[in-house]
């Protein structure tokens, strides 16, 4: 019986040694890759949905305490959203009135150089959690897919008894550089999760885009993105 406790006793110890707990004064180098899940949102990201894409890079890390530490990173991200939908207008005279339909299916990608710079808190075992602050460099805004444009005039009951004409059907391929449509920067604040264990870590972050990154007059784009890390941490040696 005592040689049982004390086995049990061991593989606790063992365990709770696996999961990784910050140290005082240690620096690490973490690389990192995953997955982007963007979006657009504001008041000119009405029928804009999530878009996957990919993120890497590294952060080094710096233990304050047992229970804090504060990183500075460097990542590639891709942002962007995608436009499957119809969006329709409607515009009157005295005399007749015009509809416009616009069905499009396009992907909007606007990719990142982006630099966070965080601060995480270690409440238990390999769990933590970490806010901070994010700058973003633009590397390339491009939009790729199809838009169709249908337009109907409506004659004025009291004008012409006769129904709706065609007024026009435009449809065209596109893959196009909007770079000078989006801002070259950004800044926003991450929001994280993660677990870490025996190096190994995961990361979920949500970035919340505090500034509009449209140059149209008019239009106000945000960017909203989850991203979801696996990374190895590596502890530089002590001096």
């Amino acid at each position: 019986m005592k040689n049982r406790t004390l086995l049990t006793l061991i593989a606790v110890a063992l365990a709770m040694n696996s999961f990784a707990q910050t140290e005082k004064g240690r620096l690490t180098i973490e690389p990192h890759v995953g997955m982007t899940i963007a979006n657009f949102v504001g008041s000119s990201s009405t029928g804009s949905t999530g878009q996957i894409g990919f993120t890497g890079g590294f952060d080094f890390q710096y233990g304050i305490s047992e229970r804090l530490s504060f990183s500075i990173g460097a990542n590639y991200a891709q942002y962007g959203a995608r436009d499957h939908g119809k969006h329709g207008m409607v515009g009157a005279t005295t005399s007749y009135t015009v509809a416009i339909s616009e069905n499009n299916q396009l992907n909007y990608h606007v990719d990142y150089l982006t630099f966070p710079v965080t601060l995480a808190f270690h409440p238990y075992q390999g769990l933590f959690l970490s806010t901070g602050v994010q700058l973003g460099v633009k590397t390339r805004a491009r939009a790729k897919g199809e838009t169709q444009i249908a337009s109907m005039i409506f004659p004025h009951p009291n004008v012409d008894p006769l129904g709706a004409d065609m007024a026009g059907l435009t449809g065209a391929e596109m893959d196009q550089d909007i770079g000078d449509k989006v801002k070259t920067l950004d800044f926003g604040i991450p929001i994280g999760i993660g677990y870490e264990y025996k190096n190994v870590t995961l990361d979920v972050r949500y970035l919340f885009g505090l500034l509009n990154i449209s140059k149209e007059d008019g239009e106000h784009l945000r960017n909203s993105a989850f991203m979801i890390t696996l990374g190895y941490k590596l502890p530089f040696p002590k001096r």
